[in-house]
């Protein structure tokens, strides 16, 4: 099955980075995570794509690309 891997919008940015470097996070399956905020990058290596980064909202629309790119956690904040 062939995944889109294209989004209509880009994530909400809620927060830059270094604002939730160090708030409370959880790791979760990324099935979970969709309305909640990502706490750091969400890498797949390789190619090294970042579908999502600290401080985006997850949202549904995004669970298939980070699946095809072999992520299936993410860390959120709490």
């Amino acid at each position: 099955k062939k995944v889109d891997l294209k989004l209509d919008k880009l994530p909400e940015v809620l927060y830059q980075p270094y604002q939730i470097h160090n708030l409370p996070s959880e790791t979760i399956a990324v099935e979970d995570a969709v309305g909640r905020l990502a706490a750091g990058l969400a890498v797949s290596c390789p190619p090294a794509v970042t579908p999502v980064i600290a401080g985006e909202m997850i949202e549904e629309e995004l669970i298939p690309i980070l699946k095809h790119y072999g992520i299936t956690s993410i860390s959120v904040l709490k």
